[in-house]
């Protein structure tokens, strides 16, 4: 939902293009990411990359979206 904050748990994509794409973007493993905009229709996610507030915003297609798995920030990662 808009305005949740998550922790990224994985990326169900072995693509190495897309890969090297998200981590330009700042979307990494354990990064914290907060949900700002989802568009209607399938449209594109909006997303802020970091903790703060001030973070910088992305946008991510539906389906690169959908490729990313998000936990909870309290839970703790397993590797």
């Amino acid at each position: 939902p808009v305005g949740e904050s998550v922790r990224i748990a994985r990326v169900y994509n072995s693509d190495a293009e897309l890969l090297r794409y998200l981590d330009k973007l700042g979307i990494r493993l354990g990064k914290i990411v907060t949900v700002v905009e989802k568009a209607p229709f399938k449209g594109p996610l909006s997303i802020r990359v970091g903790a703060q507030r001030k973070a910088a915003v992305r946008t991510l297609g539906i389906h690169v979206a959908g490729d990313i798995m998000v936990a909870p920030i309290s839970s703790s990662l397993s590797t």
